[in-house]
């Protein structure tokens, strides 16, 4: 549907019934994008506000009300409430923008009425949208104080009927950047706001925080439906059984798509094989999923009646893509089991681990990279004889490949004990290998000395073995893995690329190729691989290593037949 199309009008807010709409209309026409609030603007015209209401289904002329809410500077309509009879205003008062309100009685507006000092500051106001029974007023300002720029505050009605002290929303909202426009879903479970920071596109990006126990959660970006490279501001309000996005924009119309019935799935998570179950596990969604709740092995989320898709994730475990199509389920209830399975822990460009000591057996022996480790005792560089079946296996598949032994020890102790401890287990792989009659010239033995990147104590206590081509060096080609949806380093990845520093020459250059799994919009996708090369460029360069000398390139979507979690990665190439 196309409501009020017309060029020339912007700030356009219809009631939650449909039967009341107020804009403004003009050649002027100011938007958050393009006011500077450095400029004095005593003298800036203002674009006139109209109102509109729905007579039998038939929307009435519109009406001027600018002199009847007595506006005085530049100003703009921001929000109503639900039934359509109160109005908020952001007026220009000479450099300080500060929010009004207006009533709706006896078929006419009030005039305009600035709201108190806990919500208008001496710095700027800009937004404003109250909940749906009245009591909570949430606001835009950059007072001092904030996390920078622009930011989203919360006022509560007290028993007087006066607006409380203002309440930053906090971190998983609010950045160093600016952010603005915020909306209230009707039922207090969802924030849409825009931001020009978080997870951005480009510009201002509209986002959504799901509302948890009183918590905002992390922002999410809502993609690509309605967010593009260039600032994207949006109203967005509840009219019946629809979302209603308004483009701020010169000649642009308002968006409604429909709001599709909703279902609740609740879910438990069990396992493949004897294996324990996480502690903890992350569900990522598509924004048709809401109101994620998390508790043990179970979880319930609500979700529109439409094919949905999302992914269960936990650490030491396959990521598990779950696709439901609930378009035509006619319950309000649906129940799952979710089987997922242990996968394999990452390290440099390799497998290094399972939950199940037996996995070894199903990998390929002529793979270039297979590897898994051997644990030993605290100071000790015994061979457990658990481990031997393994070793076994090892030299009976070497064939011309080369075997690299990378051991290491806790850091309990000195760190020239803990060398001397690491290459002692070294020696004593390649010792077992050798006695299976691994030739000596194929074993190379790597002590590494003492480390915590694995976690644990006793995990720490290992040695890793893999196998490579005798003609291509371990040191030329490493792999970082990245979490889902997400382009940060983490501290296993900075030990890897600091790794690869150590080892390079003045004249090598570097070339960082970045890639995606497929959840979600390729263009999205494109972008975040982007991200993740630069996030490893950044990392190199501020090791010293000059920018001249590395390439960054972001793939986007890896096609391979891999698992998922292999595919979050970028890859550094070294020549």
């Amino acid at each position: 549907y196309i409501l009020f199309g017309e060029k020339n009008k912007s700030f356009v807010l219809v009631s939650a019934d449909q039967m009341v709409s107020v804009f403004s209309y003009g050649k002027y026409n100011y938007t958050f994008g393009n006011i500077n609030y450095e400029l004095n603007t005593e003298n800036y015209k203002t674009d006139n506000i109209y109102f509109s209401k729905k007579v039998n289904g038939v929307w009435q002329g519109p009406i001027n009300i600018t002199k009847d809410l007595k506006i005085k500077h530049q100003a703009f309509p921001v929000s109503m409430t639900s039934d359509g009879k109160t109005l908020f205003i952001v007026q220009d008062d000479n450099d300080d923008g500060n929010i009004y309100i207006s009533h709706y009685i006896n078929e006419k507006w009030t005039p305009i009425k600035k709201l108190n000092r806990n919500i208008n500051s001496k710095q700027w106001e800009i937004h404003a949208n109250i909940t749906s029974d009245g009591k909570k007023l949430y606001f835009v300002s950059n007072r001092k104080g904030g996390k920078g720029g622009f930011d989203i505050y919360y006022s509560e009605l007290n028993k007087n009927g006066k607006w409380g002290k203002a309440i930053n929303l906090g971190n998983n909202i609010n950045t160093t950047y600016d952010e603005d426009l915020p909306f209230i879903s009707a039922d207090n479970t969802r924030l849409y706001f825009c931001s020009q920071g978080h997870e951005n596109i480009g510009g201002y990006d509209i986002f959504k925080s799901e509302i948890i126990n009183g918590q905002f959660q992390k922002a999410e970006n809502i993609g690509f439906a309605l967010n593009s490279p260039r600032n994207d501001f949006f109203y967005v309000a509840n009219v019946e059984n629809k979302f209603i996005f308004s483009r701020l924009a010169i000649d642009e119309n308002i968006i409604i798509t429909k709001k599709p019935e909703t279902i609740t799935v609740r879910g438990e998570i069990t396992t493949k094989i004897n294996a324990n179950l996480p502690e903890k596990f992350t569900i990522k969604a598509d924004s048709l999923i809401s109101n994620i709740q998390v508790n043990g092995k179970t979880f319930t989320f609500n979700s529109q009646k439409q094919n949905i898709n999302f992914v269960i994730i936990a650490e030491g475990f396959i990521d598990k893509p779950i696709n439901i199509d609930l378009s035509n389920y006619d319950k309000d209830t649906k129940e799952i089991t979710v089987e997922i399975e242990p996968i394999p822990v990452i390290v440099d460009n390799n497998i290094t681990n399972t939950n199940d000591d037996n996995e070894f057996k199903n990998q390929n022996s002529s793979s270039e990279n297979f590897n898994k480790f051997v644990l030993f005792d605290f100071n000790s560089s015994k061979i457990k004889n658990e481990y031997t079946r393994y070793l076994d296996y090892i030299a009976n598949n070497s064939l011309d490949k080369t075997i690299e032994i990378y051991a290491y020890a806790d850091k309990k102790g000195s760190k020239v004990y803990n060398k001397n401890l690491s290459r002692k287990r070294a020696l004593a792989v390649k010792t077992y290998l050798i006695n299976k009659k691994v030739s000596d010239s194929k074993v190379v033995v790597i002590p590494k000395g003492e480390t915590s990147k694995f976690g644990t104590d006793s995990l720490n206590r290992r040695a890793e073995i893999k196998f490579t081509n005798s003609s291509h060096s371990h040191k030329n080609n490493k792999t970082v893995l990245f979490n889902f949806d997400d382009y940060s380093l983490s501290k296993n990845a900075k030990l890897l690329i600091d790794d690869i520093i150590e080892n390079i020459t003045k004249e090598s250059i570097i070339t960082v190729v970045a890639y995606t799994d497929p959840i979600g919009d390729t263009t999205y996708n494109k972008y975040l691989s982007i991200k993740r090369a630069n996030s490893v460029k950044k990392y190199i360069i501020s090791k010293g290593i000059s920018e001249n000398r590395i390439i960054a390139q972001g793939k986007g979507i890896l096609q391979a037949n891999i698992e998922n979690y292999l595919k979050r990665k970028a890859e550094i190439i070294i020549k």
